[in-house]
């Protein structure tokens, strides 16, 4: 409560005697005090005046309003009284009323700290920002101990794009409040927003050291580790959050798309359905529980969740490109393509629109238009994490001879594989090359020749003078479907190996190498895959023995297979990529879903009949049944999305043949 002017004698005992009761809370005694005065004297305006105060503090906000509005009519030169009908008036909701006392307190003392403090916070239209501005400043100027202010100022610089600006009264306000988590969680949030990430983290450690119970902190600090891949420890910091608020939507939502990411998704489903029932229109997690629905494959439940949210926002950027991803899953490459470019009309820097973009390009075979759009993939949170921070340039294509380059594996092991094709390019143009792979492709991709380095994922060297991740080279090299890279094979399998799978693999018949089931934790996999009592038809075909070279299956899995009789389980046998080559060279054929041996069996050069759904991943091109990057595959496509019937029905009369070809044996 601000002072109130001194008043005359012989009422000024008996109105500082109030004002004691009314400070400490006594406001019976207060009352009874304004009270006395105004019996004695009804026009006395300092009474009618805390009188008001008074009314508003027990919530009898009409009464206040007309109390200290008649002070005003008898006094209307007291700054004070015009703060307090401001205050008043905000709380009844009538802003441009209280923006106007706020005003009129300014004009009576220009060094009223408190009023412009008010006015500035109650100044939200972005016609008034350059008002709330100069009122932030002042304040600054006047009471420099006010930490909320500066957190307002350099929030209303953010608010008009100016970052570097508000940016630089965020480190003021830390360095000022030291101990406050508030200025530390702003910088924090402040630097996100920037599109500095790294930097964000330190603030929101801060912040949470000084406050452990700061659920918004907990939030975002778990959404910084999300998007940069670290999923256990995101996962604790919303696990966190929703602890200490059961009812936190955006936390739940968050959790949520992070169980979706690790492949938990009835889990994900409950999750997001709890933050969907707590926050009606948080539409985030509406976006969010239509992606895992599509993960799981309803697309009516999904394509359902993102109409929700773009009936009220149509141009929603997130769930245009969902529904697009869920359009493409379907098959409706038409539909997906609009919702991208939607997307990119309402949005033209968004990095996720074009990145999904990208892939209907390079689907389409417009790889000059493509590549570069792929490279938008860092900016979207599945790859986030997996870029290598660089003080090198990344390599675009300059000259490179007698330089060393450093190329490292960024996605599958079926993408290395399909993309090391590169690398001997690289070394035809002079360089120097570090190969950075997973574990199981060490061994195998060894033999790259004495200008290729091969490292595992971990043994990062400091001294080269470029960088590349590895799906960068096509773009690097300008390919298109014309000089796509395809000499096979351009990988060996080991001779030693090779020999020893020679004796052992001995049947007098067609020998056939047999994937039907990728990584259940890759995103496409319920797309890819196909269960074994459906693949199972195929080892039916006489003439032929059948060889799984599936790794991870589950003891009721071996049964299974063990079952079919003429299917030899070699899955266990694997240790790594140098085995599952050798068991390749000595077979006649695999057949395989889209999966890293499909690209192991088309860079050795050996026969490969790959089975794709509906909506194959962008590097199988559409409708053809060959591929360029693979002159010794053929692909056997789905016609109906989810529909395996029709293309194993396919493939056995084409093994058929290829048996009565050969003459049933060898």
């Amino acid at each position: 409560m601000k002072e109130q002017r001194a008043v005359k004698q012989p009422h000024r005992e008996l109105l500082q005697t109030g004002l004691v009761h009314h400070r400490a809370g006594r406001f019976a005694q207060a009352s009874a005090c304004y009270g006395r005065l105004l019996q004695a004297n009804p026009r006395n305006a300092d009474a009618l005046h805390l009188s008001g105060v008074l009314a508003r503090q027990q919530d009898r906000l009409d009464v206040s309003a007309r109390l200290i509005g008649t002070a005003i009519q008898l006094n209307g030169g007291v700054s004070t009284y015009h703060y307090n009908l401001a205050r008043t008036f905000a709380l009844q909701g009538r802003r441009g009323e209280a923006k106007e006392s706020y005003r009129r307190a300014i004009r009576l003392n220009g060094r009223d700290p408190d009023s412009m403090q008010m006015l500035a916070q109650l100044l939200g239209e972005p016609s008034e920002a350059a008002e709330a501005i100069e009122l932030c400043t002042r304040v600054v100027e006047l009471a420099p101990e006010r930490e909320p202010v500066y957190l307002h100022l350099a929030f209303l610089l953010k608010s008009r794009g100016e970052m570097p600006a508000a940016l630089e009264l965020y480190r003021k306000a830390v360095s000022l409040f030291p101990d406050s988590s508030d200025s530390h969680f702003s910088l924090g949030k402040a630097l996100y927003e920037a599109g500095l990430p790294e930097e964000c983290l330190p603030s929101y450690e801060r912040a949470l050291a000084l406050k452990p119970d700061d659920t918004e902190a907990h939030n975002c600090l778990g959404r910084v580790l999300h998007e940069r891949g670290d999923l256990g420890l995101a996962r604790e910091s919303y696990l966190r959050a929703v602890t200490l608020n059961p009812e936190f939507a955006e936390a739940l939502s968050n959790l949520g798309a992070l169980q979706m990411d690790a492949g938990e998704y009835k889990t994900g489903e409950a999750v997001l359905r709890r933050a969907v029932a707590l926050k009606p229109d948080l539409w985030n997690a509406h976006c969010n529980l239509g992606s895992i629905l599509a993960r799981q494959g309803d697309a009516l439940g999904a394509i359902a969740a993102f109409r929700t949210v773009l009936m009220v926002n149509p141009h929603d950027v997130p769930t245009l490109c969902s529904l697009g991803f869920t359009f493409d899953a379907l098959g409706d490459e038409a539909g997906a393509a609009s919702c991208f470019r939607l997307a990119l009309k309402v949005q033209p820097g968004s990095s996720l629109a074009r990145f999904n973009l990208s892939s209907h390009l390079l689907l389409e075979g417009n790889f000059a238009d493509g590549w570069p759009e792929y490279e938008h993939r860092w900016n979207v949170r599945q790859f986030a994490g997996k870029r290598e921070p660089f003080a090198q340039p990344q390599w675009r294509g300059e000259p490179i001879r007698g330089a060393k380059i450093y190329v490292y594996a960024e996605q599958g092991l079926g993408d290395t594989l399909q993309f090391v094709r590169y690398i001997p390019m690289l070394v035809e143009r002079g360089a120097e090359v570090i190969l950075e792979v997973q574990p199981p492709l060490v061994d195998l991709l060894g033999n790259l020749g004495p200008a290729v380095q091969v490292i595992v994922k971990g043994e990062r060297p400091q001294e080269v003078d470029w960088h590349s991740p590895l799906l960068s080279l096509p773009g690097a090299f300008d390919t298109n479907l014309s000089n796509i890279p395809a000499p096979v094979p351009y990988l060996r399998a080991d001779p030693g190996k090779c020999a020893g799978w020679s004796r052992r693999l001995t049947a007098n018949s067609l020998k056939v190498g047999v994937v039907w089931t990728g990584n259940p934790g890759h995103t496409r996999d319920r797309l890819r895959s196909i269960s074994f009592a459906q693949f199972r038809r195929l080892t039916e075909v006489e003439g032929a023995t059948f060889y799984a070279l599936q790794k991870g299956l589950t003891a009721a899995q071996r049964e299974e297979i063990a079952s079919a009789g003429k299917v030899v389980d070699l899955g266990a046998e694997l240790q790594d990529f140098t085995d599952t080559a050798a068991i390749v060279a000595n077979l006649d054929l695999v057949i395989t879903v889209d999966t890293s041996v499909a690209h192991l069996a088309g860079a050795l050069g050996k026969p490969v009949w790959i089975l794709l759904p509906h909506a194959p991943d962008w590097r199988w091109l559409r409708e053809r049944d060959d591929s360029p990057w693979y002159p010794t595959a053929r692909l056997f496509r789905q016609t109906a999305a989810g529909q395996w019937g029709s293309v194993l029905e396919k493939v056995q009369r084409e093994l058929q043949c290829a048996v009565r070809a050969l003459g049933g044996v060898h």
